[in-house]
C-alpha cells in the first residue's frame, strides 16, 4: 500500500542489479545467460556503478567492504563482481596482472569454473594474486562481505568471521589501478560499500559494520552508504575524496523502517505494516503467497529474476506446476501500474505559430525522485486521464475517441483515415507470408520526429524541449489552461519477468509502459486491462519462452506502433476472453497478437515437440492492425475480427506452413477487413490437415485463402469479398512432407455445406464436377449435392437467404450510397449480425451430416489419409450440435436451434443483442439471442429473458448454452427486453417491428 510511506519514516538506499535493462528486448543483449553480453558494452553497459578514474587506488595496506544480497539461485555457474577494476563479458573471473584489489562471487560446475566459493585477489603489473575460498555463497539474505591486506596477510570475512586468510609474498603488492567499478555482473543488491587505505581489524569490522558511519573517517578513501543527488544519477561519496559516482542502469531502491514500535523492523506484509512498495513485497514473496495491492497508482520499475523459479525440469527442459505467487489488485480497487508520473507545473500563456497555447518548465529532479531514475526526457503526457499527441506533421482527432466510421467509410480527420507508414517502420515479429499481391499503396510523409515542435498546431497535440526542459500543450480548448492533473510518460517498458514460473497477475492496470516477460512458465494475466503499452520508438509487449502460460479476461487498447501482445517459442500459451481495439494508427505494419514458434527440439532426432495454442473468446476491432498468428497445432474458436484497417500481404489469421496441421479454427467471424484477408493458409510449399468449420467471412480483400491439402472446410459462409469468397487451389503445395517436388493441392481436401456468393477458386473432389469458373445453372447441381451454395451460378444474393446478416454496402457512406443507388436504402444505418437462414430458404435442410461435427455426436472418427479427421475435441459435450430438421442446414448457423453462437469478447454482462439495440424493421416472426458473460465455469449458468409489448409479456429461463427466445411480434410494435445472468444485467434494449 503505497499510502502507508508515511508510516515509515526511515529508509535505506540500496544498489539494485539485475540481468536485464528494462528497456531492452533480449536479456543477452544486456547480461547473458549466465555472463556478460556477448556483444557488451554495445547494448550500453551492464549494471554497474563507475567511480571513474577518479577511484581509490589501494596499495600495501587496505580493506573493502559491502553489505551484499545474492539473488542468483540456479545457475551451474557464474562470476559476480562486487568491486573491482574489470569490466566485460566475464570481468568478475578473468583479471589481469593489474586487476585492481577485487572481490567476486564464483559459482562454478566444472572445469575450468572451478568450485563455488568467492575470489579475491589483485595484480601486482607483473603478475595476478588470486584466492578463491570455497564457501558457500548465501542466498537471498543479506550478508556482509570484506577482505583487508597488510603486506602480507590476505583476509576474508564473512559477517564479520574468519573464512579465509592467505599469505601474500613480500613486496607483493597491487598496481596502481583504480578500483573503479561496484557491480559489474552482479544479480542482487549491494549496500555500505566502503574502501580504506589500512588493514582494519577484525574487531574493527565486527564493531562498524552494521553502522552508518561518520564522514571523514580516518583512512577512509571512499565511503557509499547509498546516499543519491537529486535526479538519482550519481551515488554520494561521504568520504573526504567526495568521488560521487555515476550508476549505469543499476538501481537504487529502499528499505523502509518505521519509530511505531509495531513495524519496527519495517513492512511486513500485514495490514498495520503493509509494504509501501510492490518491489518489496515481492523481494520477500515466497510459493503460495499472494500479494495484495491497495488502490493508487504505482510508477515503479518491476523487474525479477527467478522468482518463484522451478528448478525441477520435465522434458524439453520445460518447468513444472507448483505453488503461485499471485501478485493482485484488491478487490474492487483501481490498482495502475503506471509508467507515468504527475507534474506540479506553472503553465504559462504562449503564442507558437499564430496559436494560443501553453508552455511549463518541469522539474526533472523531481520527477527523477518519484522513480528513483534519472530523467531527461519524457515519452507521452496526459491531462486528466486524457491522451495527448505528440506533434505530427499531419493534424487527426485523438486517436482514443471512438471512430463514428468503418473501413469502408473512414472517419474524416482521424488516423483510421490514413495517415501512412510509422516513422519508425515498426513491423510485427511475424512474418506475414508471402503472396501475389502488391503492397497497399499509403502516404509518405517523409522522416519526421514525433513530438517536434515545428509541427505543433493542432488540438491536444505536446511537444517538450529537453535541453530547456520545457513541455508545450495545446489545450483542449484552445484557451483555458492545462489541468493540475497532468502526467507524464517517464518509462518504457516497466515490468520485465526472468526466469520466474508460477506466477498470477490478477485485476491490474498496466498503464503507459510495456511488459516482457522470458522462460517465464505457468504464468497467468488475469481480469486486467493493458493501455498505452506501447507508442511510438518504444517497445511493446512481449513473451519469449517458458510453457503454459495465459492471458484471460483481459483487455488490450490505445497501443501503438510496437507489439500489442507478441509471445516467441512459449508452449502451450492460451488466450481467452481477450479485447484488442483500438491499436496502431499506421499502415502495413502487420501488428499481429501473436504466439509464435510454440515448438521445441528438432525434427529429425525425435525431440521435436509442439506446445499448441489456444485462442477462444477473442475480439479484434476498429485497430491498424492485421489479426492473429496463433502457430503451431493451434485452436482458434469464438474468435471475431472486424473493422480493421491496415492492409497487405496478412490476414485475420495468418497461418505458415508450418502453422496448418492439425490446426482448428471453428464458430468466428471476420468481417470488414477490406485490406486483408479473412483467414489463411499460407506458403509456397503450403500445409496439410486444417479444420474450419461455422467460420464467417464477410467484407475481407479474400474470405478463405486456404492453400495446402487435406483440409477439412465445412459450414462457412463467404460473401461480400473483393477478390476471392472461398481460394482452395492447387498452387504451391509439395505434399505432406512440405518440401520438395510440386503437386496439386486441395485434391484431397474436403469441403461441404457452405455458402459462396459469387468467386470460388476450388480444387476439392467436391468441386470436381463442376467446370469452372462455376457460372450458370448447370453447375449449379454438381455443387449443391456436397451442400455448397453458390450465388453465383444461380444469380442469386446470399443478403436474401440469410435472415439479417452483416451487409457490406451498408458500411459505405451516405453519400456513397446516394450515389449508386439514388438514396441511402437503409432507415436503419447499424449492422445486423443474423447469420441464419432465412425462414423458406434453400439452405435449409440442404445440407451433409458430417460426423462429429453436425449430427450432435462427440466423435472423432478417423481421416482416410491416417489423421485425425477432428483435431481438437469439443470446448464442451454438445458444442458441435445435431442439425434441426430433416438435414443439416447449408452455411455456419441451423435455421431453428436453440442456441446462436456469437464470438468474441464476453463482457461481465450479457451482450450482443440480436435485434440490436435501437433496431427498426424486425420481422414479425422472430427470436431473440444475446451473448452470455464471461465465466470461467459455466456449469448451471441460467440467464433469465424479459420482453414486453404488444401481445407480448414473457419471463423465460434459459440454461447456457441456450440463448434463443422465440417469438411472434405485432406490426408497428415497439418491444423492450432484457437478459440477465448471476444477477448482472445487460441493460434494457428495444426494437421496432
Amino acid at each position: 500500500d503505497q499510502a502507508a510511506l508515511s508510516q515509515y519514516p526511515k529508509r535505506d538506499n540500496y544498489l539494485s542489479f539485475d540481468t536485464f535493462d528494462a528497456d531492452i528486448n533480449w536479456t543477452w543483449e544486456m547480461k547473458g545467460h549466465p555472463h556478460g553480453s556477448y556483444i557488451w558494452p554495445s547494448g550500453g553497459g551492464n549494471d554497474q556503478v563507475d567511480l571513474s578514474e577518479n577511484a581509490p587506488v589501494l596499495s600495501d595496506n587496505f580493506t573493502q567492504e559491502a553489505w551484499v544480497y545474492s539473488d542468483n539461485i540456479t545457475l551451474g555457474y557464474h562470476y559476480r563482481s562486487i568491486m573491482g577494476s574489470e569490466q566485460g563479458v566475464n570481468a568478475a573471473n578473468k583479471w589481469n596482472i593489474d586487476t585492481s584489489p577485487t572481490i567476486s562471487y564464483i559459482k562454478g560446475c566444472c572445469f575450468p569454473f572451478g568450485a563455488e566459493g568467492i575470489s579475491y585477489g589483485f595484480g601486482t603489473g607483473t603478475k595476478k594474486i588470486k584466492f578463491h575460498a570455497s564457501v558457500t555463497i548465501p542466498v537471498k539474505v543479506w550478508h556482509h562481505i570484506a577482505t583487508t591486506f597488510d603486506g602480507t596477510n590476505y583476509i576474508l570475512y564473512m559477517n564479520g568471521e574468519v573464512v579465509d586468510n592467505n599469505t601474500v609474498t613480500a613486496g607483493d603488492t597491487p598496481a596502481a589501478t583504480p578500483v573503479r567499478y561496484i557491480g559489474t555482473d552482479f544479480i542482487g543488491k549491494i549496500d555500505e560499500v566502503r574502501m580504506w587505505n589500512v588493514a582494519r581489524t577484525q574487531a574493527e569490522i565486527q564493531a562498524n559494520m552494521n553502522k552508518t558511519l561518520a564522514d571523514n573517517v580516518t583512512g577512509m578513501e571512499a565511503y557509499y552508504p547509498m546516499a543519491v543527488n537529486n535526479n538519482y544519477s550519481m551515488i554520494i561519496d561521504n568520504s573526504s575524496n567526495a568521488n560521487h559516482a555515476s550508476i549505469t542502469k543499476a538501481e537504487i531502491r529502499s528499505r523502509f523502517f518505521s519509530d511505531n514500535s509495531s513495524c519496527a523492523n519495517g513492512p511486513d506484509g500485514t495490514t498495520s505494516c503493509p509494504y509501501p512498495t510492490i518491489r518489496g513485497a515481492l523481494d520477500d514473496a515466497q510459493p503460495g503467497d499472494r500479494v495484495y495491492i491497495r488502490e493508487g497508482r504505482y510508477s515503479e520499475l518491476l523487474t525479477k529474476w527467478q522468482l518463484n523459479h522451478s528448478i525441477e525440469r520435465v522434458a524439453n527442459q520445460m518447468a513444472i506446476e507448483g505453488p503461485k505467487i499471485t501478485i493482485e489488485g484488491y478487490p474492487n480497487e483501481e490498482v495502475i501500474l503506471d509508467g507515468t508520473v504527475a507534474i506540479n507545473a506553472q503553465w504559462v500563456a504562449y503564442t507558437h505559430n499564430g496559436h494560443n497555447i501553453y508552455k511549463a518548465v518541469l522539474d526533472m529532479d523531481n520527477i527523477s525522485k518519484q522513480i528513483n531514475k534519472p530523467v531527461d526526457n519524457i515519452t507521452g503526457v496526459f491531462v486528466n486521464g486524457r491522451y495527448m499527441i505528440p506533434a505530427m506533421p499531419m493534424n487527426f482527432k485523438n486517436p482514443t475517441d471512438n471512430t463514428t466510421g468503418n473501413p469502408k467509410n473512414r472517419e474524416p480527420g482521424t488516423v483510421w483515415a490514413g495517415i501512412g507508414k510509422s516513422p519508425f517502420s515498426t513491423v510485427s515479429d511475424v512474418d506475414p507470408g508471402e503472396d501475389e499481391d502488391a503492397e497497399e499503396t499509403t502516404t509518405d510523409y517523409g522522416s519526421y520526429v514525433p513530438g517536434d515542435l515545428a509541427n505543433l498546431d493542432n488540438n491536444e497535440e505536446w511537444s517538450f524541449d529537453a535541453a530547456t526542459k520545457t513541455l508545450y500543450l495545446y489545450p483542449s480548448d484552445n484557451n483555458t489552461a492545462p489541468s493540475s492533473n497532468v502526467r507524464v510518460r517517464v518509462r518504457d517498458r516497466f515490468l520485465y519477468f526472468a526466469y520466474s514460473d508460477n506466477i498470477e497477475f490478477k485485476n491490474i492496470h498496466f498503464f503507459a509502459g510495456s511488459v516482457r516477460f522470458w522462460e517465464s512458465s505457468y504464468l497467468t494475466i488475469e481480469d486486467s486491462r493493458f493501455s498505452f503499452s506501447g507508442e511510438m520508438g518504444l517497445h511493446g509487449n512481449k513473451v519469449t519462452f517458458g510453457s503454459h502460460t495465459l492471458v484471460r479476461n483481459t483487455i488490450f487498447e490505445y497501443i501503438n506502433d510496437s507489439a500489442i501482445w507478441s509471445q516467441n517459442r512459449t508452449m502451450f500459451p492460451t488466450m481467452e476472453n481477450v479485447l484488442f481495439r483500438y491499436n496502431d494508427w499506421f499502415k502495413v505494419s502487420y501488428l499481429y497478437g501473436s504466439t509464435n514458434r510454440n515448438y521445441r527440439g528438432k525434427r529429425g532426432d525425435g525431440t521435436f515437440k509442439v506446445g499448441g495454442s489456444v485462442w477462444r473468446y477473442v475480439t479484434i476491432e476498429n485497430s491498424s492492425t492485421a489479426g492473429i498468428y496463433p502457430a503451431m497445432e493451434s485452436l482458434v474458436e469464438y474468435a471475431r475480427f472486424e473493422n480493421l484497417y491496415d492492409g497487405g500481404d496478412g490476414a485475420g489469421i495468418q497461418r505458415n506452413p508450418i502453422s496448418v496441421p492439425i490446426s482448428t479454427t471453428r464458430y468466428s467471424w471476420f468481417i470488414n477487413i477490406p485490406g486483408f484477408n479473412g483467414m489463411r493458409f499460407d506458403g509456397s510449399c503450403s500445409g496439410n490437415n486444417g479444420d474450419v468449420h461455422h467460420v464467417v467471412s464477410a467484407g475481407n480483400r479474400r474470405g478463405f485463402r486456404l492453400k495446402g491439402d487435406y483440409h477439412d472446410v465445412y459450414h462457412v459462409n463467404a460473401y461480400d469479398n473483393a477478390r476471392k469468397d472461398v481460394s482452395m487451389s492447387a498452387q504451391k503445395y509439395c505434399g505432406l512432407d512440405m518440401a520438395y517436388d510440386k503437386e496439386p493441392g486441395n485434391s484431397n481436401s474436403n469441403f461441404y455445406n457452405s455458402i459462396v456468393e459469387t468467386s470460388l477458386v476450388c480444387n476439392t473432389p467436391s468441386c470436381s464436377e463442376a467446370v469452372a469458373p462455376y457460372g450458370g445453372v448447370s453447375n449449379f447441381s454438381p455443387l449443391a449435392k456436397y451442400g455448397i451454395w453458390l450465388g453465383h451460378a444461380l444469380g442469386a444474393d446470399p443478403h436474401f437467404e440469410l435472415a439479417d446478416p452483416w451487409i457490406q454496402h451498408r458500411a459505405r457512406s451516405n453519400d456513397n450510397l446516394t450515389a449508386t443507388f439514388g438514396q441511402n436504402p437503409w432507415s436503419d444505418t447499424n449492422q445486423h449480425y443474423d447469420f441464419r437462414p432465412r425462414k423458406g430458404s434453400y439452405l435449409i435442410d440442404n445440407g451433409l451430416v458430417i460426423p462429429g461435427i453436425n449430427d450432435g455426436e462427440d466423435t472423432n472418427p478417423e481421416h482416410k489419409q491416417e489423421c485425425k479427421f477432428i483435431s481438437h475435441p469439443p470446448l464442451y459435450s454438445g458444442q458441435n450440435r445435431k442439425y434441426v430438421g430433416a438435414a443439416p442446414d447449408i452455411g455456419a448457423y441451423e435455421y431453428g436451434d436453440t442456441v446462436y453462437w456469437i464470438p468474441g469478447f464476453r463482457y461481465p454482462h450479457p451482450s450482443v443483442p440480436i435485434p440490436n439495440d435501437g433496431a427498426e424493421d424486425v420481422p414479425i416472426d422472430y427470436s431473440l439471442v444475446w451473448n452470455y458473460p464471461y465465466k470461467k465455469d459455466y456449469s448451471n449458468t441460467e440467464a433469465t429473458v424479459t420482453v414486453s409489448g404488444p401481445g407480448v409479456n414473457r419471463t423465460v429461463d434459459f440454461l447456457y448454452p441456450h440463448n434463443v427466445l422465440f417469438q411472434a411480434f405485432q406490426p408497428g410494435g415497439t418491444y423492450n427486453w432484457s437478459v440477465t445472468v448471476d444477477n448482472i444485467s445487460g441493460g434494457n434494449w428495444s426494437f421496432k417491428v
